[in-house]
């Protein structure tokens, strides 16, 4: 009876492993590129700056961000304009919404926006999950074309 039970385990996994369910598993040859997520909680106090100022400033660390606020003159296009040594991947957001991720100098985020109205964009590293030390300066301008 014992090997009777025995036999007839075999033939159930012999029954599993050889079914076609019809379901194809595919491996891919690369993996697909890493999606950022926008930056969420506490961004902590935005610099208030007015279009068409030139910021200075240093992105230190994996996850670090820098969060600007900003309100249109008038209505039109903003162009955000950063520029860097290169080489380092970053991220531009306005308002949560991705406008360009590059590791390419100079980044351009174009961004429709209405005289009067608040804006907030922030410039953050592209790869947080990223072991090395990160230090990137970095200059940031922005204009409204009409």
């Amino acid at each position: 009876m014992r090997h009777l039970s025995t036999l007839l385990c075999l033939v159930v996994l012999a029954a599993a492993c050889g079914s076609d369910s019809g379901t194809e598993v595919i491996t891919p040859t690369s993996p697909p590129p890493p999606v950022v997520p926008a930056p969420t909680g506490s961004w902590g106090p935005a610099i208030r700056v007015a279009v068409g100022q030139e910021v200075k400033a240093t992105l230190e660390d994996h996850g670090a961000k820098h969060t600007f606020e900003l309100t249109a003159p008038t209505s039109g296009t903003l162009i955000t304009r950063v520029t860097w040594l290169g080489g380092e991947l970053l991220a531009l957001w306005a308002d949560g919404v991705s406008l360009v991720q590059t590791s390419q100098s100079p980044m351009l985020g174009r961004l429709a926006v209405i005289a009067g109205e608040t804006y907030r964009l922030t410039l953050a590293d592209g790869a947080p999950w990223d072991y090395d030390n990160l230090t990137v300066p970095y200059v940031l301008t922005t204009h409204i074309e009409r």
